[in-house]
């Protein structure tokens, strides 16, 4: 929010602060396969917040160390944006995926109306919005531990589906059975209308 207020330069701030978000998307694309989508949308969470955080305790006189960790957290969380939207698809099962992702994404439609808000805390405390925007990201990088891993796991198809995957594994014979049970309860709701 705040990018182009860093460093003495308005312009090579906002141009930087671009920039960082190239190398995040092949870093992100590039660690999902391999640690997994919880672990690398949460480290990067941790460690964008963490850098944000760290900036209030910075002083006014090192600039180039506050503009790094600035795009660092910028960095982190440009990954973790791309990765979320992976996650969170898989996480809901397929008859109510659509729905639930735009829910998610109206729900983050509401801290992008806060943050200009955020942002002007730094009219009351040098770097204060950057605490603000630490805490919050730390605090969903730690939530997120909370959430299931989805990496090489089949997507759910059914609310069912995905209440047994959590009590116990599904054999390949019950995933069949429990897609018929759906496709029948959708003709029973077809037939009442």
């Amino acid at each position: 929010m705040s990018a182009g207020g860093l460093g003495r330069n308005i312009y090579i701030s906002l141009c930087l602060s671009g920039l960082v978000e190239i190398p995040s998307y092949f870093i992100a694309s590039y660690l999902l396969s391999r640690l997994g989508r919880r672990l690398t949308l949460n480290s990067f969470m941790l460690l964008g917040g963490a850098a944000c955080a760290v900036m209030l305790f910075l002083p006014k006189d090192h600039e180039n160390v506050e503009v790094g960790f600035a795009l660092l957290g910028k960095m982190s969380i440009s990954a973790s944006f791309a990765v979320i939207y992976v996650q969170a698809a898989e996480l809901y099962p397929t008859v109510i995926r659509n729905l639930a992702i735009g829910m998610c994404s109206m729900s983050a439609r509401i801290g992008g109306m806060a943050a200009p808000m955020i942002a002007s805390l730094g009219m009351v405390h040098h770097n204060l919005q950057f605490l603000v925007f630490g805490v919050m990201t730390v605090g969903g990088g730690l939530l997120g531990f909370l959430l299931e891993e989805t990496l090489n796991r089949p997507l759910p198809d059914s609310i069912k589906e995905l209440t047994l995957e959590n009590e116990q594994e599904l054999r390949p014979m019950d995933k069949v059975k429990l897609i018929q049970e759906a496709i029948e309860d959708e003709n029973d709701i077809e037939m009442v209308i």
